[in-house]
């Protein structure tokens, strides 16, 4: 039967070691708190012992403040991507170019369709990763045709135009 308190000490203090010897990815506001951390105790102390001092003040290993330090900044923070909004007209646009593509017997694939469509004349300004969103959002999926993945249109929406013509 497990006892806990029928466990040493030392046992407990090895494992403790174990886990701050683990590394661990600090978050760019963590590295943020330690240089800034740095900055102030630089001002306050000079230059003796103010990589020490920070380590044991954040808990962070001495090795880690050297690095964060010698990157001099504070790190990036990601923001956010937003994209162009996309007109009914261009959404209309690139169904009828994908539906132009199963007319000429041709297997339309992301890449055909995204070059047709800066080929075209209708200035079509976005990335190939947009118009991969835009499929997606206009019901378009992707299967396999002859080992080749294809852009389908999805059962539901084939039903819905069965419905309304």
């Amino acid at each position: 039967m497990f006892r806990p308190w029928e466990i040493s000490n030392s046992a407990s203090t090895s494992d403790e070691n174990s886990v701050q010897r683990r590394k661990r990815h600090l978050s760019s506001d963590a590295q943020d708190i330690v240089l800034s951390v740095y900055n102030k105790l630089l001002k306050r102390m000079g230059d003796k012992g103010v990589i020490k001092e920070t380590s044991e003040l954040t808990n962070v290993p001495i090795r880690t403040v050297c690095r964060i330090v010698l990157a001099g900044h504070l790190p990036r923070k990601r923001t956010k991507i937003s994209f162009k909004r996309i007109d009914n007209f261009t959404e209309e646009y690139v169904r009828r170019t994908i539906y132009n593509f199963y007319l000429n017997n041709e297997i339309p694939t992301l890449r055909e369709i995204y070059q047709s469509l800066m080929r075209s004349e209708a200035g079509f300004e976005y990335s190939e990763t947009t118009l991969w969103r835009l499929l997606k959002k206009l019901g378009f999926k992707y299967g396999k045709l002859d080992e080749r993945r294809t852009v389908m249109e999805s059962p539901r929406l084939l039903l819905l135009r069965e419905k309304i013509y």
